[in-house]
């Protein structure tokens, strides 16, 4: 079973700050770990509240701060959904 990381910030409500979306990416990564988190863009909806680059560099933050590697940040953006979805990449 896998997570998709997505939806923060459409449903975070107005005025949001990447600090309001905190605590959610730590906890996905808690229940999940970086093993079986992946990275979900949800375009277009996310255009309702930001862009596709705001969301990749609020992730990328949350994901070093929270002490993760290289490698277990290329698993959530690529790997993971690579080996889920099965597509041979």
């Amino acid at each position: 079973m896998c997570v998709k990381l997505s939806d923060l910030p459409p449903y975070a409500g107005p005025n949001w700050t990447p600090a309001d979306l905190r605590p959610y990416i730590a906890a996905t990564l808690d229940a999940f770990g970086p093993e079986r988190t992946i990275y979900a863009g949800d375009y277009p909806i996310l255009l309702q509240s930001t862009n596709l680059t705001q969301w990749v560099e609020i992730l990328d933050e949350a994901f070093a701060d929270l002490g993760l590697s290289e490698a277990e940040t290329r698993k959530i953006y690529r790997d993971n959904a690579n080996s889920f979805y099965r597509l041979g990449l």
